[in-house]
């Protein structure tokens, strides 16, 4: 037998080597197969696949996943802002007022002050002849808001109206005030009434919040010494329009309003005297002057004595912001002379307080500000006006604004101001404010 070595060889058929059985393939049909085989086994006509992502309709957005994702995420910050707690900057009457209206309605609340105490300008300074009222010597009211806390307290005994009338003194001449409200302070001093907006409010004393950062309903707090606090749904700014500034940089269209505010200094000068002065009034206030009011105190313990608060005219303190306090305390006792044209008896004792943003030159012109959708609001006194009863109705509205049941100012009062070109809101009580960029 023989072979032909020419013709090719037919090369045998191998059997491909077995594979462990993995159970069901894994391997996914291509989109051209699934096809074939729906059409093959149902009898359904199945078009063409087009994958969505590379070929959008034109009525799809292509993009409709990311912003689901971004609704749970806004959904979940407002959650937050709605639901978390919030931290309050600044344990004065607008700060504790908001914290109080909204501790009473169930919601946490962390107040954070860089003093000792409470009161800012409320404070009343203690010492061995008794309170000075160094900051509002007393108040007054005017609005059906503030009536309604005020009456409460003159029933509780925590304020009470004082009846001595009202004169103005100018080159000596005294003369009765006309159509002067009525006033009133705190018993026994005017930080009773902070006393009582803060006894259910959790408060850090001698902690000064150095910045503001994180992202809506999640807001985290830098201390000054580098610690962090974190988990806050809102943020409440209850500080001078200068500090307000420094601390919101995060949102450039508050702190970009806040900006324009400027704040007026006031020096008060407190003097206890070891017998009366007998000047035949208890306040008054004095023009053509380095001073401008002077409000004597209550004696407590001490009835042969007088203790006076004065406070200074804002542009002489301006001009004398610099000045050492000795030299600044001397400068008030000899306006004092010059404003009653009497010799007065050296005082036995003194002290000069400043403040430094005490009031504000031109007032912002709403009660407070409060952006729904970062959870950071504003607050305090210097907004519409000064004293104890702008800086209540300033917080007490930015807590109605945080959770809207609680508003019980009247709207119909305060008309809203027409909308600008930027479209980002703040709410100004319950009505919506443009604010510029």
């Amino acid at each position: 037998m023989s072979f032909d070595h020419s013709a090719p060889r037919p090369r045998p058929k191998t059997q491909p080597k077995a594979q462990p059985s993995l159970g069901p393939s894994r391997r996914r049909p291509g989109l051209l197969q699934r096809r074939v085989s729906i059409e093959a086994t149902h009898g359904i006509k199945v078009p063409t696949p087009c994958p969505d992502r590379l070929f959008p309709e034109p009525n799809q957005n292509p993009r409709a996943s990311s912003t689901n994702r971004n609704e749970n995420k806004m959904k979940t910050s407002e959650t937050r802002i709605n639901q978390g707690p919030i931290a309050i900057i600044g344990a004065g009457i607008a700060g504790l007022s908001a914290a109080a209206r909204l501790r009473e309605q169930g919601r946490e609340v962390v107040v954070f002050e860089k003093a000792r105490g409470t009161g800012g300008r409320a404070s009343t300074r203690r010492s061995d002849w008794g309170g000075f009222n160094h900051g509002a010597p007393n108040f007054t009211c005017s609005t059906p808001e503030f009536s309604h806390k005020l009456k409460d307290w003159c029933r509780r005994g925590i304020a009470e109206p004082l009846r001595d009338p009202i004169f103005t003194l100018s080159h000596g001449e005294k003369t009765l005030s006309k159509e002067e409200p009525l006033h009133y302070r705190g018993i026994p001093g005017m930080s009773a009434l902070v006393r009582d907006l803060a006894s259910r409010v959790k408060i850090h004393f001698s902690t000064r919040v150095h910045q503001i950062h994180g992202s809506p309903g999640d807001w985290r707090l830098t201390l000054e010494g580098g610690e962090d606090v974190s988990g806050f749904g809102a943020v409440v700014v209850a500080t001078p329009a200068p500090q307000v500034t420094a601390l919101l940089t995060i949102s450039r269209h508050l702190s970009s309003l806040v900006s324009k505010i400027e704040m007026e200094p006031v020096h008060s000068l407190m003097l206890y005297f070891d017998s009366p002065l007998d000047l035949g009034f208890a306040m008054a206030r004095i023009k053509d002057s380095p001073l401008a009011w002077m409000n004597r105190m209550p004696t407590e313990g001490t009835p042969s004595g007088e203790s006076w608060v004065l406070q200074s005219n804002p542009e002489w303190s301006a001009e004398n912001m610099d000045t050492h306090l000795e030299e600044v305390s001397q400068l008030l006792l000899g306006a004092l002379g010059q404003a009653t044209r009497r010799k007065l008896p050296m005082p036995s004792s003194w002290d000069t307080h400043p403040w430094r943003f005490a009031r504000a030159t031109q007032p912002l012109g709403q009660p407070f500000l409060w952006l729904p959708q970062s959870g950071l609001g504003i607050c305090g006194d210097w907004m519409q006006g000064a004293g104890i009863e702008h800086a209540f109705n300033s917080g007490l509205g930015l807590a109605g604004a945080i959770n809207p049941a609680l508003i019980s100012l009247n709207p119909s009062r305060f008309p809203s101001p027409p909308p600008r070109s930027e479209p980002r809101r703040a709410i100004w009580m319950n009505f919506p404010v443009w604010v510029s960029a």
